[in-house]
């Protein structure tokens, strides 16, 4: 192994990204000596343990954007990684549906996205989608073979396995209050739970805060501004399990804030709607109303099935937007902003899929000459 580049690295979060960062770095010897700094007492407690748990074609975002780009490769390296070391997963494909004839031209959109991108979709017959999922109702539809769901939790657990392996050191329910250039190296003041500060030194800081990571660039002077987007799920009785079998996406139009109330399944089998999408005041509340289960049973309508009754709440998560209500599409900032420092800010959706790949790309970003 060659010698370590910086003698001291801190990640600040330790979400998915945060996890996969660190077990990427700490397997390539960059630094000698790697923190990880979590104020949640635990790993994967905020936006990484709310999602869908979907891993994504690659279909969504414009050819050659990070997100586009670290998505598929976030995919490959995910399914392989998922073989390799046995973490739960399946390739279970996902439909595309426009729902009315109005929405065709959003999904002709979409298909020749993903043509952009290099991901095939499967154009399908109303007498294909028949055979695969009975109890749907479309005016057409397309298919992802390449989607598939995951175990996030077997995910991060193993990062973090992998972390602590190579000699990683997790500091848990600590924040990070101040960060000051020190010459060529960081100081970065802290807190615990418990009201003791602490502080420590290092070359090398990676910002995978998530929701907050825009507050930790802020410390140091780089100026972020994300927006909160909450999205609630709801959970459907079992008695309606086996109804379908393959993930069920709407066809959305440019500029929605999310990819639709869709169908997802976990592992087991067990179906859930979700997310909508809602810009909210920076507050963490995962509460899920239960008076909107008419709404999403109506955004459901392609599942002539379920019945408001059929909907409980499940939870919430929240996203990590660059882009507020009605702005254009806004990329991943994954970026070196000062030497030794990386910002990785707003990592949202694909950033469960991408998560393999972004701890790769941060990695050629500080070992590139």
């Amino acid at each position: 192994m060659e010698k370590a580049k910086f003698e001291s690295g801190v990640v600040i979060g330790a979400g998915v990204v945060g996890l996969a960062i660190a077990a990427e770095l700490s397997a390539c010897g960059l630094c000698r000596e790697l923190w990880v700094i979590e104020k949640e007492e635990g790993f994967g407690r905020g936006s990484s343990a709310r999602n869908s748990e979907v891993i994504h074609a690659g279909i969504y975002y414009p050819p050659e954007s990070l997100k586009a780009r670290l998505c598929i490769e976030g995919r490959e390296r995910l399914y392989a990684l998922c073989r390799r070391h046995e973490i739960p997963c399946s390739a279970i494909g996902k439909l595309i549906i426009a729902v009315e004839s109005r929405d065709i031209e959003d999904l002709q959109h979409l298909q020749e996205n993903a043509r952009s991108c290099g991901v095939t979709l499967q154009e399908l017959s109303l007498q294909e989608v028949a055979r695969l999922e009975p109890s749907l109702r479309c005016s057409a539809a397309l298919y992802s073979p390449l989607t598939g769901i995951i175990d996030s939790h077997a995910l991060m657990r193993f990062f973090y396995r992998e972390a602590v392996r190579n000699d990683t050191q997790f500091v848990f329910n600590t924040a990070v209050t101040a960060i000051e250039g020190r010459g060529d190296r960081y100081g970065i003041e802290t807190v615990a739970a418990s009201g003791e500060p602490f502080t420590l030194e290092a070359g090398l800081i990676i910002n995978a805060a998530g929701l907050h990571s825009d507050e930790i660039a802020g410390l140091a002077g780089m100026d972020y501004r994300l927006h909160w987007c909450k999205g609630c799920y709801f959970s459907v009785s079992q008695d309606k399990a086996g109804l379908c079998s393959h993930l069920i996406y709407p066809a959305i139009s440019k500029g929605f804030a999310g990819l639709g109330v869709h169908l997802t399944f976990d592992l087991s089998g067990r179906m859930k709607l979700g997310p909508d999408a809602e810009y909210i005041d920076r507050v963490e509340d995962y509460s899920v109303p239960e008076h909107r289960r008419e709404a999403f049973c109506a955004a459901a309508r392609y599942l002539p099935f379920l019945q408001p009754e059929d909907l409980s709440p499940e939870m919430a998560g929240i996203r990590s937007k660059l882009q507020g209500p009605g702005d254009p599409f806004a990329d991943f900032v994954i970026r070196q902003d000062r030497p030794g420092f990386v910002n990785c800010v707003g990592i949202e959706s694909p950033g469960l899929t991408s998560a393999p790949a972004i701890a790769a790309y941060v990695k050629g970003l500080l070992t590139a000459a």
